[in-house]
């Protein structure tokens, strides 16, 4: 069944990929940001098919070593290569789309592209080579220097922004570019405390980290500013400029995003500090909080997507 499985989900991400580079190739001018989707997409079909060879070899001995061994090249390609480049694809383009602002630095993306993809492919190297720990701080400060120069790039595009008055989600979304930065420190110090059995628990906070601190704000605010776009532009396309506005307060809670932010930060803080002491208790709340979030940002999404407008 496990083995069944895990062929399904490449199989299913495999026609994902298809259907991206389909969708890429049929236009005939190919900007950076459609290459840091590609390549996203490329590290998630590698992530997949290397997790594929991991099931395998738990009853097969496909690799030379057991399976345990190697999740740590697993996690990280997953986590660097579709995560990140996917974030940062999605966010260098709908950030300043949102905002309106015309900043645009190609060479830059360029550049950011480049040094995550280069820290992830040295990071593979140094793990296959068998070299030790140490080497890896190379590949930290390359994504490192790649997350600083986004968050750079992002911050120009909010100074020469059109829209003076920036909504608290995109606030939210800018400050979480910024605490992309948290999971890479997260890193470092498991890299000081590797030779060390008793610190295994910093292992999962750097993934806790990257995957709930990050991440969640960026996907809240692009992906429901996303919903509220399309939703407005199918009902109020002749509308005047203060009815579209009346129209976004009807499609969008302000209470309810206040609550879940509220619910988000003490879940995410709370969890981090069970992790930190090995506390059930706090660990268990912490996971309460970030429920609650998540069900506070379904509500909103179904109140946008649920909206029926007002018969004048």
């Amino acid at each position: 069944m496990l083995q069944t499985g895990a062929i399904l989900v490449n199989l299913a991400i495999i026609f994902y990929l298809i259907n991206v580079f389909r969708s890429s190739f049929r236009s005939k001018t190919r900007n950076i940001h459609s290459w840091l989707v590609l390549t996203a997409t490329l590290w998630l079909f590698s992530t997949s098919f290397y997790g594929l060879l991991l099931v395998f070899n738990f009853s097969e001995s496909i690799l030379p070593k057991d399976s345990v061994s190697y999740l740590s090249i697993h996690a990280h390609i997953g986590i660097i290569g579709w995560f990140l480049l996917m974030v940062m694809g999605v966010g260098s383009r709908l950030i300043p789309m949102f905002l309106i602002s015309k900043y645009t630095n190609d060479k830059n993306l360029w550049t950011i592209f480049g040094l995550v993809n280069g820290g992830l492919i040295s990071f593979l190297l140094f793990r296959t080579l068998g070299l030790t720990p140490s080497s890896y701080y190379i590949s930290v400060i390359l994504v490192l220097a790649g997350v600083i120069l986004f968050g750079l790039h992002c911050k120009k595009a909010y100074d020469v922004r059109i829209r003076k008055s920036v909504d608290e989600q995109m606030k939210t979304s800018l400050l979480s570019v910024l605490q992309m930065v948290l999971p890479i420190l997260a890193l470092v110090i498991i890299l000081a405390f590797l030779p060390s059995d008793k610190n295994q628990n910093i292992t999962l906070l750097y993934g806790f980290v990257y995957f709930s601190d990050g991440l969640p704000p960026l996907f809240w605010y692009d992906l429901q500013n996303t919903s509220i776009y399309r939703v407005e532009q199918s009902v109020s396309q002749k509308k005047p400029i203060k009815a579209k506005r009346r129209l976004r307060k009807e499609l969008f809670s302000e209470k309810i995003y206040h609550a879940m932010l509220i619910a988000y930060l003490l879940g995410f803080v709370i969890f981090i500090v069970g992790v930190i002491i090995l506390n059930n208790y706090l660990l268990k709340a912490g996971a309460v909080g970030l429920v609650i979030a998540s069900f506070l940002y379904v509500t909103n999404t179904f109140k946008t997507f649920l909206h029926q407008p007002k018969k004048l």
